[in-house]
């Protein structure tokens, strides 16, 4: 086993925060491990910087270096800014190499070795990626890149694990995540404030999903629906609510029926990790928030990228599979996919079967991390596969 320390992560900004926040975290994890570097490379570090509260200092010259020790870098950064080159340098979701690391290293020098290239590819349950894990693509040149695909199965690359230990919430936010408590201060409240009459405790979710989903007819079932529900929604996001009008200002609300709207700040990677946890419920997207509702070990609201020709709903429904989700739960993530959940899939009789269910589902999440912390660890994964393909030193 050979030691690997200087590891370069390519990022290219696609999905606004998805791909920057996977590449973040992986980063993160990889830096974990005692006496290794890790630089992140990224298009767009702004996207990146977004994802770390407080910001880390630097400048576009040198780079920012991340409380986790990773170093953020501009994609095209110059190698003598970047330091000594990588012995690993993962390529993420096909982005293809920044032109500084498109040219092989020079031979012949005692301390060069060509570095081992991985692509990581996208999450999927689907069963076709465990044959495509591992798989070579030789490179012109003699180079060799190496596909690994993240997974829900020990076939595969498994999955970055879980942050730990986690953090506390700020008093304001664990307030705001309490549905019991007021979303407003005590001394804002009005004295004709009066409780509202409802059967069960209320509850709260957070909300991160694409404009394209439909989270306005899902709002408007909510609304009319039999239960108290405050959605914690951060700045900037989602871009439509319907007939809502949600100031940006953190701590704004908008409220009417059975449910209210609460801005909260855009938040810190580990933060947004915590308040999933808190949440009675969440509406995640994309892959990296998907993956840290499932650690969370709470119900989830699945909204997969689109894509051309639904193919998003055949990852959705792989996931399904494997998970083995409530069906009342299974059927409004199938809905608010663009798939059909059945013949009577109106969002109200949905969102209806899926508060019934509430219950089981919150168990369910419980059984299925549980199962996720038999996974490998991609981090963990990537290194051991690094190791095994290195080139000897010249």
């Amino acid at each position: 086993m050979q030691e690997l320390q200087r590891w370069d992560v390519i990022c290219q900004v696609v999905d606004h925060y998805g791909d920057a926040g996977v590449c973040l975290r992986l980063a993160r994890a990889l830096a974990a491990t005692p006496g290794r570097e890790v630089r992140l490379l990224v298009d767009r570090p702004a996207v990146v910087l977004d994802l770390i509260r407080p910001p880390p200092p630097g400048d576009a010259g040198y780079g920012w270096r991340d409380r986790s020790g990773v170093r953020v870098l501009g994609w095209d950064a110059l190698p003598g800014v970047a330091g000594a080159p990588a012995d690993v340098v993962v390529e993420t979701f096909g982005c293809e190499l920044p032109p500084a690391l498109q040219t092989p290293p020079p031979t012949g020098l005692a301390d060069q070795r060509s570095p081992v290239w991985l692509n990581l590819e996208h999450l999927s349950a689907e069963a076709w990626v465990e044959g495509c894990h591992g798989l070579p693509s030789p490179q012109p040149g003699g180079r060799t890149r190496w596909f690994l695909f993240p997974g829900f199965t020990d076939r595969t690359a498994g999955l970055c694990g879980p942050t730990t230990p986690p953090p506390a919430l700020p008093a304001t936010l664990a307030r705001w995540a309490d549905a019991t408590a007021p979303a407003e201060p005590p001394e804002t409240r009005r004295p004709d404030d009066a409780p509202r009459d409802v059967a069960r405790r209320p509850l709260t979710g957070s909300v991160f999903c694409y404009r394209e989903s439909p989270l306005p007819d899902l709002l408007d079932a909510i609304q009319r629906g039999p239960r108290e529900v405050r959605l914690l929604v951060p700045a900037g996001m989602p871009g439509t609510l319907g007939a809502r009008r949600l100031d940006d200002q953190p701590g704004a609300i908008w409220q009417a029926g059975r449910l209210t709207l609460l801005r909260i700040p855009f938040l810190d990677q580990d933060i947004y990790d915590a308040l999933l946890a808190a949440c009675d419920f969440n509406l995640v997207r994309g892959e990296d928030s998907f993956v840290r509702a499932q650690w969370a070990a709470r119900p989830l609201l699945w909204a997969a990228y689109r894509q051309a020709g639904a193919a998003h709903l055949d990852k959705l429904d792989a996931w399904l599979a494997r998970c083995d989700m409530p069906l009342a739960w299974a059927a409004l993530q199938t809905w608010f996919n663009g798939g059909v959940a059945g013949p009577a899939a109106e969002p109200a009789a949905l969102w209806a079967d899926a508060l019934a269910s509430l219950g089981d589902t919150e168990a369910w999440a419980q059984t299925w991390r549980e199962r996720l912390l038999t996974l490998p660890r991609l981090e963990r994964t990537l290194a051991e596969f690094a190791e095994r393909h290195a080139s000897p030193l010249e």
